[in-house]
């Protein structure tokens, strides 16, 4: 499971055991279950957009393998002046 913050990008790396050629492997693909969240690229980088959960699927053939993402927003002061902070 990842937390990534809105703005912000993870790449995420799957390997295809055992080892295939690089051309077999290109047929690896990339989604995000929650767009809307989170993006996904064919490469496998994720970019945090709102702030909720989602699921990163790659996908090899039958084989899958998933990561779970929360994204939230920027720690913002809760109150003026004070020492608190609330996650949105």
């Amino acid at each position: 499971k990842v937390s990534l913050k809105v703005d912000s990008t993870l790449m995420l790396v799957a390997s295809v055991l055992p080892e295939l050629p690089a051309e077999v492997v290109k047929n690896l693909t990339w989604t995000s279950t929650n767009p809307d969240v989170a993006t996904v690229s064919s490469t496998g980088k994720v970019t945090a957009i709102a702030d909720g959960s989602t699921s990163i699927v790659a996908s090899f053939g039958t084989q899958t393998a998933v990561c779970a993402v929360s994204v939230y927003s920027k720690i913002v002061p809760s109150l003026a002046g004070s020492n608190y902070y609330i996650i949105r």
